[in-house]
């Protein structure tokens, strides 16, 4: 799983990856990517999407709950650069306790689907109790066709396919926030 999002960030940047296994000793990633000259450089809107049509966010407070550190920064930092509040906890039992001290002011639920002890539908369950206005959006790295069959989500609810760019993510965060 966790390579599958590798692979999908690297390819994201134009990057590339080669493993080099060696039997018995294990196995060594390279991953490349290219080159800016100081006149390419990003500006700071490019690096989490340059999508004009992405509206800047009205201030609404985001709880995003990843267990991959990297998919988790990545989200955090793409939604704060577009106006987003953003609490992030590592674990559900991070998030409840995090709810629990008083930090319930929370709008959408940015939540992996699987995770270590409790599974995101069961996190969004159990928040809703607390909050009830709270809205959703699952994430994995599964595929949502597998996801359902496993019955952790519906068909229809508000998923997002693990890598995702940043558009994507904007986008159906938007989405969410405003009913869709």
């Amino acid at each position: 799983m966790g390579l599958a999002t590798c692979y999908g960030i690297v390819k994201q940047h134009n990057g590339y990856i080669w493993p080099d296994t060696d039997p018995g000793k294990g196995t060594t990633f390279t991953v490349l990517f290219p080159a800016n000259t100081p006149e390419e450089k990003a500006a700071p809107d490019d690096i989490v999407g340059s999508d004009a049509s992405l509206m800047r966010s009205a201030g609404e407070r985001i709880l995003v709950v990843e267990d991959e550190l990297a998919v988790r920064k990545m989200a955090v930092l793409a939604l704060r650069r577009r106006g987003y509040q953003v609490i992030e906890a590592d674990s559900p039992e991070e998030c409840i306790d995090m709810i629990d001290r008083g930090k319930n002011a929370v709008d959408l639920l940015l939540t992996d689907v699987i995770m270590p002890g409790c599974n995101g539908k069961e996190l969004y369950r159990r928040l809703r109790t607390r909050l009830p206005e709270l809205k959703v959006l699952y994430m994995s790295g599964y595929t949502d066709n597998v996801i359902s069959d496993k019955g952790l989500i519906k068909d229809g609810i508000a998923f997002i396919s693990k890598p995702f760019t940043i558009n994507d993510l904007s986008h159906k965060v938007l989405e969410v926030l405003k009913g869709g």
